[in-house]
């Protein structure tokens, strides 16, 4: 044990000393530098990842490969589908969306892609499941500039809801057997849809945004107040369907419109008619022509909201979209 520890002792530096033999020893050995053959091995391998990342780079975008092999490899490398502003949308989110939607319309809609039918299908599926990631990102970035956010407990009781309607192991088979999900990647849809529908409600709700549907649904109440016809107005301005009947919306009972409107009309005497009043469905004027305990016969005009797709075109174009993959090239 003494002859070892010994031995051990004569190959040991001990640090705490900076003798002039350690100095000179240092000066005399200079660090090596890599071997030749370690630097021709790492060039090797880069230069055979570059290739091998440019094969793959010129399937993806110029041939349309979508195989197995390529799905591993688009898991690793993150390739861009889309450009959206500062961010994008991976090719592999989008191969995996595509697939899961895919095997739906297979399992569920008995849909054989091989068709003709199948292919306009599967054109159409292509094109929506890559419109429907750039939504999500623009939906992420505005609703991040809103502070609007969607918590765990939100997304929880939506899918209780499910449960209680399905039966939890139900809904686990349907969303195994149709998308190939398990119930953390369902819930993580389930949290995209509650997010998109709270930044739409957001956005119909901003007068700033509404502001030309607001000042159209003013400028609709001075012809009303100078004298104009309800109806003949109703039938040239009214975006709500009851516009092709001079705005008439018959008899309504006590509780069946929304509650703005609701206290408006039951305060209106017949022949009376509202000033703007704004809902969830856009900026509306209200005539009384009859009331009776708690029914009332009414008309309106309705100027409705920004359309909230409409308002995601803008902003993809505010964010410069660009779409990269060619999805004509990519077959079923």
């Amino acid at each position: 044990m003494v002859k070892t520890d010994k031995k051990l002792n004569e190959h040991v530096t001990d640090l705490r000393t900076n003798t002039s033999q350690g100095k000179e020893k240092s000066q005399n050995n200079p660090p090596k530098s890599f071997p030749l053959n370690l630097k021709i091995i790492i060039l090797g391998i880069v230069l055979t990842f570059l290739v091998i990342n440019g094969v793959f780079a010129y399937g993806i975008y110029g041939l349309g490969w979508n195989g197995k092999v390529t799905k591993l490899f688009v898991n690793v490398m993150p390739y861009p589908a889309a450009l959206v502003g500062g961010n994008f949308v991976k090719v592999g989110d989008y191969f995996h969306n595509l697939d899961s939607y895919k095997n739906y319309y297979q399992v569920a809609q008995k849909t054989d892609f091989k068709t003709e039918e199948g292919q306009k299908i599967f054109k159409t599926l292509k094109d929506d499941i890559l419109n429907q990631l750039i939504e999500e990102k623009i939906i992420k970035k505005e609703a991040a500039k809103m502070n609007i956010k969607v918590n765990k407990t939100e997304v929880d009781e939506e899918y209780k809801k499910l449960v209680d309607a399905n039966g939890e192991d139900t809904l686990k088979n349907q969303i195994k057997n149709y998308y190939n999900w398990d119930v953390s990647e369902f819930k993580q849809k389930i949290a995209s849809m509650l997010l998109r529908k709270k930044l739409e409600d957001k956005v119909k709700q901003d007068d700033n945004l509404n502001k030309d549907k607001k000042a159209k649904a003013e400028e609709i109440l001075k012809r009303i107040k100078n004298g104009e016809d309800f109806a003949t107005v109703a039938k040239e301005s009214s975006e709500d369907p009851s516009g092709a009947n001079g705005g008439s919306l018959g008899t309504i009972s006590k509780g069946q419109l929304t509650p703005e409107l609701d206290d408006k009309a039951f305060s209106l005497n017949p022949g009376e008619t509202s000033d703007v009043i704004k809902t969830i469905y856009g900026y509306h004027i209200i005539k009384v022509t009859d009331k009776k305990d708690d029914e009332v016969s009414l008309s309106q005009i309705l100027i409705k909201n920004i359309n909230f797709d409409d308002w995601l075109k803008q902003k993809e174009a505010e964010y410069k979209v660009k779409k990269l993959l060619n999805l004509d090239k990519i077959k079923s």
